[in-house]
């Protein structure tokens, strides 16, 4: 640690120690620099989220580390995975959204009392369409973890199947016009994660009832356990968003 010390303090104060430093050592600071922030910013999320939410973190995580493999070089297969890592991130953070609405409509629907209104016939109105809202709302998390889970299965999850995984690229735009064995030959050079759970990525479905609406049960319970966390969530995603200094 103090040769560490030492070479940091180099880069701080070159003027005191008359010392300069190279351009791959002044890129190794600034590497290690944001490692160790990084780390800090897991082990704290890791601390004060419960444990639902920290599936959900750790699987955010592993998009965000996604790209080339280690000494793979390739800057338009660069720009591809990036690419799709800012779309299954903005997707994130629009499942975190889905389930505000959702679960703040399930309030609204509680509150709703027969002596708010002025007749029954009034009462049964409001009920009807807060219901619907809520329904509605329910729908569209339903969907959006769908679309959310194929997208990290098709790109990053090291257990989807290949055939499956080649299918669905060879319809994406930017592949256009190549062949199958082109294809598979630039998705070798990505890295693919295991995530928290086989099926479901970040949401344990094995476990979910087989019967829609007993699945649908399941990840309204979902939801609410991650109901809790959602304001350290988003404020880290939207930080993440953010360009660095």
């Amino acid at each position: 640690m103090n040769e560490l010390k030492h070479f940091r303090d180099l880069y701080k104060n070159p003027d005191i120690y008359r010392q300069g430093l190279s351009r791959e050592e002044k890129e190794e600071i600034v590497e290690y620099n944001k490692n160790n922030k990084n780390k800090k910013e897991r082990d704290f999320l890791k601390e004060n989220l419960g444990p639902t939410s920290s599936k959900y973190f750790e699987s955010i995580e592993l998009i965000r580390s996604a790209g080339l493999k280690p000494g793979v070089e390739n800057e338009e297969e660069g720009k591809v995975i990036n690419n799709r890592k800012d779309f299954i991130s903005n997707y994130f953070f629009r499942v975190l959204e889905d389930i505000k609405k959702y679960l703040s409509q399930v309030s609204v629907l509680e509150l709703q009392k027969k002596e708010m209104h002025d007749s029954l016939e009034q009462y049964q109105s409001a009920t009807s369409t807060a219901d619907s809202l809520r329904r509605s709302y329910h729908n569209t998390l339903i969907s959006d973890i769908e679309i959310l889970i194929r997208l990290i299965n098709i790109n990053f999850n090291k257990d989807f199947p290949e055939d499956d995984r080649l299918e669905a690229e060879s319809k994406m735009t930017d592949r256009k016009g190549l062949s199958v064995d082109k294809i598979r030959n630039l998705m070798s050079l990505r890295k693919y994660f295991s995530f928290p759970f086989k099926h479901g990525l970040f949401i344990d479905l094995s476990r979910a009832p087989k019967d829609p609406q007993g699945k649908r049960e399941y990840i309204a319970d979902w939801a609410f356990k991650m109901y809790s966390d959602l304001t350290l969530l988003s404020e880290k995603m939207l930080a993440q968003k953010k360009p660095s200094n």
